[in-house]
């Protein structure tokens, strides 16, 4: 599951999801842009204002042009992304219509899991006490990750697209009436 196997065209999600999705979307394109010493100097002259954000990103990614390659160390961006998308992810979930139907699944209960470390300076907070573990994947939630980090040593932003579809797939399955 990563972001080679991503076949964006047939990737189905639920329409609650649709902002998410665009946002992550949007984050891969700015990344893949600012991250371009050419495409940065064409930005600086139309934007001067915004030369010590671009300045400051280059040094919190610690960006290199090795040649043609462009090198980057992203890891709290990376995080960051993790912990908005996952309490969105959540948060629009448990205020949807679905979450009658959808909230004693253990997807759901994973989902919230995750946005709870999120919100919580990105570390796991079970409590109460989960009775078994809960597991999406290979990744199983039980109480020896209270106080772990959330993003990125358990959990990157890109199997954030991964579970919302499996909700996304849960909510087909469990209302065919309402559809997509």
């Amino acid at each position: 599951m990563d972001k080679e196997n991503i076949n964006w065209k047939e990737l189905s999600l639920n329409p609650i999801f649709k902002p998410i999705k665009d946002f992550f979307e949007f984050y891969l394109l700015g990344v893949g842009f600012i991250g371009q010493p050419d495409f940065q100097k064409i930005f600086i002259q139309t934007h001067p204002e915004l030369r010590n954000t671009i300045e400051r990103y280059n040094l919190n990614v610690d960006l290199e042009k090795d040649g043609c390659i462009i090198k980057t160390k992203p890891k709290e961006y990376w995080i960051t992304l993790g912990r908005m998308m996952s309490i969105a992810i959540f948060n629009i979930l448990e205020s949807s219509e679905y979450n009658n139907i959808l909230n004693q699944e253990d997807l759901f209960k994973f989902a919230k899991h995750l946005r709870n470390g999120a919100a919580h300076n990105n570390k796991f907070n079970i409590s109460p006490p989960v009775h078994r573990p809960i597991i999406w994947k290979d990744k199983i939630i039980d109480n020896s990750l209270n106080g772990t980090n959330v993003f990125i040593d358990f959990f990157n932003p890109i199997l954030l697209i991964f579970l919302m579809k499996d909700i996304s797939d849960l909510i087909t399955k469990k209302t065919p009436e309402m559809g997509r």
